[in-house]
């Protein structure tokens, strides 16, 4: 292929709870889904290089992980309510709920969501997404809502898949 500027096409964002319930668009963002794609992994320090004070002398992969920023200036509020809640059976305005109480762990009971970036030419699914480490922020006021959240994905707890261009 080309060396060319590329343009996915506009970005549908797209969630679903893990149970595998039917995809509900989301919305979509002022400029794009922002995705950075992190690696994890352990220096190995040896005296052949100096020790703990000089370079590595191997380095272990540990996996990779997935943060998406989404600033959402277009939605539904249904469906935001729905992530608002930060996990699949979640109760709104009730971070510790009977369905999931705190402690609870999030890949052993399927309480993660779906997330799938949809555009023209280059879609990304991550089917196993986390609203629960980062804050999301609503405007209420006179001028347009925005919701501004970020995710992380990690592979999937059965399947090892990260991300994908699967979109149905």
């Amino acid at each position: 292929m080309a060396v060319q500027v590329n343009v996915c096409g506009l970005a549908t964002i797209i969630v679903a709870p893990a149970s595998g319930a039917p995809l509900s668009i989301l919305g979509y963002t002022q400029n794009g889904a922002q995705i950075t794609l992190e690696g994890y992994e352990v220096r190995v320090p040896g005296d052949e290089n100096g020790g703990d004070d000089g370079p590595p002398i191997d380095i272990q992969i540990l996996g990779q992980s997935a943060r998406i920023r989404l600033e959402m200036t277009k939605f539904d509020t249904t469906v935001s309510d729905m992530i608002l809640t930060r996990t699949p059976g979640g109760t709104l305005g009730t971070p510790d709920s009977v369905a999931v109480p705190i402690g609870t762990l999030i890949f052993a009971s399927s309480q993660y969501f779906r997330l799938v970036i949809d555009t023209t030419t280059r879609p990304f699914n991550f089917p196993c997404v986390s609203f629960v480490k980062t804050p999301q922020e609503l405007n209420a006021g006179t001028k347009f809502q925005r919701h501004i959240v970020e995710v992380e994905a990690f592979k999937h707890p059965t399947t090892g898949v990260l991300w994908n261009r699967t979109v149905v």
